[in-house]
């Protein structure tokens, strides 16, 4: 089951567990929260979700997409895909009021 929350896409894989931290769950308002770095532990069980991460292969190299979307501006040595399908590696600020980047990180050269 798949859930959407902030303009990112999260799964649940049918477990339920404590909440540690850097965890992913599902709360009692059906939202996604995450626990972060806080030490926010609980022993009340909770489903837990897991970030679904959208992979891309250009030119050998996989990428994974950030969860980023951001309209105008790709910054110095930023990752970007546009919604034409080209991937841009900004070698300086790139700014166009039309161009919307999904940002991408580089995984692994393949």
């Amino acid at each position: 089951m798949k859930f959407m929350y902030e303009g990112k896409e999260y799964e649940f894989r049918g477990e339920y567990q404590a909440l540690r931290e850097q965890t992913y769950f599902l709360g009692q308002t059906g939202l996604v929260g995450y626990t972060g770095n806080t030490g926010h532990i609980s022993n009340k069980h909770y489903a837990i979700v897991h970030p679904v991460e959208v992979l891309h292969q250009f030119g050998g190299i996989e990428f994974r997409e950030t969860g980023e979307v951001r309209t105008g501006n790709l910054e110095k040595g930023e990752i970007g895909l546009l919604d034409t399908g080209n991937v841009v590696i900004a070698a300086n600020t790139i700014f166009n009021k039309h161009n919307v980047w999904t940002i991408l990180k580089r995984v692994r050269i393949l």
